[in-house]
């Protein structure tokens, strides 16, 4: 990285080709097909010219993903397009899910950018730089043993950072915006659910249950209860529109 930044090409060059293919499969699911190759090569030629002022507060993918992410916002807006989606109710799932929001609500739209800056802020707010990382690059579709080559972490350690930062989000939005998760009754209908699914391994144990009742945010049983919550709620339409544009 520092001999890349101090302007030897071969050490920028292979900087380049190494994180080339993780910036072509998230802009895979943010753009249409015929336009990726163009994005990515855009995005290398703006991260090659701006690498010198890349300071290391951020990993250096997280940062290149930026700019792919505003160059590809640009050309959406240009078209007349949004973005691609992301879905925080499946408790074990590494995908994305995708929307093409071309014929969504004006007012879905706007609201789903205002929802997706609440989602930021928290994460920032309510959890540690790791899990934060961790989040970021997982909501942006890579999957969590390419998010642990990136960050140069163990597998173990990226799942690790991944279930805490969404409990740390999930409590936040349970406690502050529920509305965003479908409301109180809604909630409540899905926990009844995740009690008496057929699955033992799904349900919440004793511990879980008298966590989830009695709302104990931070307790690790409250943590198993909450991703045991999250794979039965119905999301509601802005927070099933999230979109991670180049707004970061």
């Amino acid at each position: 990285m520092e001999k890349a930044r101090a302007g030897d090409p071969g050490a920028a060059r292979e900087l380049f080709d190494r994180y080339r293919p993780h910036v072509r499969r998230l802009l895979l699911r943010q753009a249409p097909r015929e336009e990726v190759d163009d994005l990515v090569q855009e995005t290398m030629i703006a991260g090659w010219h701006g690498l010198s002022r890349f300071q290391g507060k951020s990993s250096f993918f997280t940062w290149l993903a930026g700019i792919a992410r505003n160059l590809r916002s640009n050309r959406a807006r240009a078209t007349g397009r949004t973005g691609a989606t992301i879905s925080l109710d499946s408790a074990d799932s590494d995908a994305v899910v995708q929307r093409d929001t071309r014929s969504a609500p004006l007012e879905l739209v706007v609201a789903a950018q205002a929802t997706s800056d609440l989602l930021y802020a928290t994460i920032q707010r309510e959890c540690t730089a790791p899990q934060q990382r961790v989040l970021l690059l997982a909501f942006q579709g890579e999957a969590l043993n390419e998010i642990g080559a990136l960050l140069q972490m163990s597998e173990a350690t990226v799942r690790s950072h991944y279930r805490r930062g969404r409990c740390r989000l999930l409590s936040y939005l349970l406690q502050h915006h529920s509305d965003l998760l479908g409301g109180e009754t809604a909630i409540q209908a899905a926990w009844e659910q995740a009690c008496h699914t057929v699955e033992e391994a799904k349900r919440p144990n004793a511990q879980e249950e008298e966590a989830f009742t009695n709302r104990k945010s931070g307790d690790h049983a409250y943590c198993g209860a909450l991703l045991k919550l999250a794979r039965y709620l119905q999301l509601t339409a802005m927070l099933a529109w999230i979109w991670f544009g180049g707004h970061r």
